[in-house]
């Protein structure tokens, strides 16, 4: 089984009643419902998992530094090199545009 939560702005008695007939009549099984307040919300929300995607985080970091020293070090060679420093620059790019999206916490994923 899995939990649902639904905030509603301004929800009633009625509002909360029309959801769960809603739900009932689609099929769902509804183990129980309530109404809460924010801080009720706030606290549930502190409550669910969340976590950070640690294998992008090092992947996208390990190709920025990687090849963002390649092609600074292939920049300062100088010469044909120009043209490989700009292939790795282009490749430490999407490490950093790998790494930025592995920072922000997402919910953890159920296995099924």
């Amino acid at each position: 089984m899995t939990d649902l939560w639904i905030r509603i702005s301004s929800a009633d008695t009625v509002t909360k009643n029309r959801a769960l007939h809603a739900l009932n009549s689609s099929g769902l099984e509804v183990d129980g419902a309530w109404l809460g307040t924010d801080d009720l919300v706030r606290e549930i929300e502190a409550k669910l998992d969340y976590r950070r995607d640690w294998g992008g985080i090092v992947l996208g970091a390990a190709l920025a530094i990687g090849f963002g020293a390649a092609a600074y070090y292939l920049w300062t060679v100088g010469g044909w090199w120009i043209a490989a420093a700009a292939v790795c620059a282009a490749i430490a790019g999407f490490g950093v545009v790998g790494f930025a999206p592995g920072l922000q916490k997402k919910p953890r994923k159920e296995k099924e």
